[in-house]
């Protein structure tokens, strides 16, 4: 990469052939891993930011709030993502996402900043839904509140869009997530 990072894509199990609680847990043994094999492939173990969109940035919320979360992460970076499941709960994917009452609350990370010990920048899109747009603002703002927030931004973009923005290293998504791993 032109800025000196390593990027890893970890593939994960789908919903719903596997349970949410499982693929949080995969995650998080994925960023347990790079930590641990982080030498052999010539990184620094104590240099991991974390980075994922839509579902991804879900995920990677949950494992970076999760009572066991990897420790080794020094930022984390949210595209577009949702933070809280009980609205999601209330809508269509209640019919494929099957969870009890007690993991919609432990697998929503606005509920759990007070495990977050990374950095955390917010980043969403102008055209994202209302209700990704409302999450991610939600976020942002509770993340502010408990002094956890490093930076945020919303991109003239859409759901996809923003994402498409890594392609090019002047980006102003590239460019922000290289000053957020670079200021850790």
């Amino acid at each position: 990469m032109p800025a000196g990072i390593s990027v890893a894509i970890p593939e994960f199990g789908k919903l719903p052939g596997t349970a949410m609680p499982d693929v949080v847990e995969q995650i998080r043994r994925v960023i347990e891993w790079a930590g641990q094999n982080a030498g052999s492939f010539g990184y620094d173990a104590g240099n991991l930011h974390m980075v994922g969109h839509s579902a991804g940035a879900h995920l990677a919320a949950t494992t970076a709030t999760a009572d066991r979360s990897p420790g080794t992460v020094r930022s984390l970076a949210c595209i577009s993502g949702i933070y809280n499941l009980i609205p999601v709960m209330l809508s269509a994917r209640r019919h494929y996402v099957y969870l009890s009452p007690q993991e919609i609350l432990r697998l929503s990370p606005l509920r759990h900043l007070q495990n977050l010990t990374c950095k955390t920048s917010v980043f969403f899109a102008e055209g994202d839904s209302m209700e990704f747009k409302r999450q991610s603002q939600v976020f942002v703002d509770s993340l502010e509140t408990a002094g956890k927030l490093f930076f945020s931004r919303r991109f003239v973009a859409n759901h996809y869009d923003v994402l498409d923005m890594l392609d090019s290293p002047e980006s102003l998504l590239s460019c922000a997530l290289r000053q957020v791993a670079l200021a850790t």
